[in-house]
């Protein structure tokens, strides 16, 4: 299977059969398929099968495969088209729903009535589309048929339709797109907003929570509650907390209750919370977004397209193993980052490649490193450093087949050429001291990770023999 397949929006052909399959079963059932059964007539499509659940098209729960509803619109079978047929009769009646209302909840044999489909058809799909929080507030769809319930939320009014929300949603779903080393968790979750957050113990976690609550505090109570309420918070059990005519509540009060809360949940919920509810902040106040990441590097975090990333820039134990004079740059391209000065970090990062540069061009007498572009010195240095030869050699003594060693030297070496014409691009476009220059958060960490490695390569002395095999 080509692993660009899986880091694409959709499906291959065969992503797609087995969806379809999975979908048609799951239906038939009116649950989920069972996971072992499935796969033991599938042994060739687990690679496939794996894919799809990290991505987030399959969840796996107690041992039962469930397609989610945000994949539907990515099949093209009959029950598919069937079921999301229904999906978007619903979402178009709700999004109708809140437009009138906005809170009030809708009851299920309303709705059913509204679009002229069963209650039992209603309440079958309403529970597939549960799968996702992009779009309601919660329901109550286990009591009751007459009782049954559900209420959608503000974020509904973003999409027009559900195959245009599902859409989104996969966006989040896509895994870490940063060069390795940003940390961010890709195990599927519960919900696709969990895997914006490293699953870490829950006080480091709930390090990012300050800052989060700082900007909470400046809206409205309700809207405080709402967005909490989207994350996770439950607010049944703030059901007594209201302002109104009369009453001594605060925000303060309510944001106490929130604290109460998050100290009870275990990491993943956390990791759910935080992202959802800073996602959240800033769809309703966009300007946030720079005072809340400064105040998030602070405390060692970034968020990110989404993703609440830990700030562990450099490995220590890498760091110890350069010469001293490399330290310098590297740490001061953390420090921008940390203080919010993006095109400073991107500077200092490739400041650092050209004084391990030009170590090596003075060691070796090749010159002024200046008469050469950034990715030309670099691929040089490498050379005089011979790189490829030492890397070759070390594999041998590990008993690799020289054609391996050698397919696999070359490539390393391609990749950190190609690197560095990475740093070489982003130094021109986006690195500046003077924070004139529009840039994209998300390559400052690539810039950086590039630099670490590029100073690693060109200035960390190989002397421990390897060892035997």
């Amino acid at each position: 299977m080509n692993s660009a397949d899986l880091a694409g929006g959709q499906p291959t052909p065969l992503q797609g059969e087995l969806l379809g399959q999975l979908l048609g079963e799951m239906l038939e059932r009116r649950g989920g398929v069972p996971y072992y059964k499935f796969r033991s007539m599938h042994v060739p499509h687990w690679a496939e099968l794996d894919g799809m659940e990290a991505k987030g098209w399959l969840k796996r729960d107690n041992d039962h495969y469930y397609v989610q509803s945000t994949a539907v619109p990515l099949i093209d079978t009959p029950a598919a088209r069937e079921r999301l047929a229904n999906i978007e009769r619903i979402y178009a009646a709700l999004r109708a729903q809140y437009l009138q209302t906005q809170l009030r909840p809708y009851k299920v044999n309303e709705l059913a009535e509204a679009i002229e489909l069963t209650p039992e058809v209603v309440l079958e799909v309403l529970r597939h589309m549960m799968d996702t929080v992009a779009w309601h507030m919660g329901s109550s769809l286990n009591v009751a048929l007459e009782e049954a319930s559900v209420s959608p939320g503000e974020k509904i009014l973003q999409f027009s339709t559900f195959t245009e929300l599902a859409a989104d949603v996969r966006s989040w779903q896509r895994g870490p797109t940063y060069f390795p080393g940003t940390l961010a968790d890709d195990r599927p979750q519960e919900d696709t907003r969990a895997e914006s957050v490293p699953t870490h113990s829950p006080t480091a976690l709930t390090s990012a929570w300050p800052p989060a609550r700082t900007c909470l505090q400046g809206f409205k109570f309700d809207e405080i509650k709402d967005i909490a309420g989207l994350a996770g918070f439950d607010v049944t059990a703030a059901a007594d907390l209201v302002q109104g005519s009369g009453s001594n509540v605060t925000k303060g009060q309510l944001l106490a209750a929130i604290d109460r809360q998050l100290r009870d949940m275990d990491a993943q919920h956390t990791a759910r919370f935080l992202a959802i509810l800073i996602e959240e902040i800033l769809s309703r106040e966009p300007e946030a977004e720079e005072k809340l990441s400064g105040h998030l590097s602070r405390l060692g975090w970034s968020f990110i397209d989404g993703k609440l990333l830990p700030v562990a820039l450099f490995d220590s134990g890498a760091l110890e193993d350069m010469p001293a004079d490399a330290h310098p740059d590297l740490l001061k391209a953390a420090q921008r980052l940390r203080d919010g000065d993006l095109g400073g970090a991107i500077s200092a990062a490739a400041g650092a490649v050209d004084a391990a540069v030009a170590k090596v061009y003075r060691e070796a007498n090749l010159g002024d490193p200046t008469r050469a572009t950034f990715q030309e010195g670099c691929k040089r240095a490498m050379a005089a450093r011979g790189i490829l030869v030492d890397l070759e050699g070390r594999l041998a003594e590990l008993q690799w087949q020289p054609a391996d060693a050698g397919l696999f030297a070359r490539n390393l070496e391609g990749a950190l050429v190609r690197g560095a014409y990475v740093m070489q691009t982003l130094r021109s476009h986006m690195g500046d001291v003077h924070g004139s220059k529009p840039i994209l958060r998300a390559l400052v960490f690539d810039s950086l990770r590039w630099a670490e490695l590029l100073v690693g390569a060109l200035l960390v002395v190989k002397t421990d023999p390897a060892p035997k095999g």
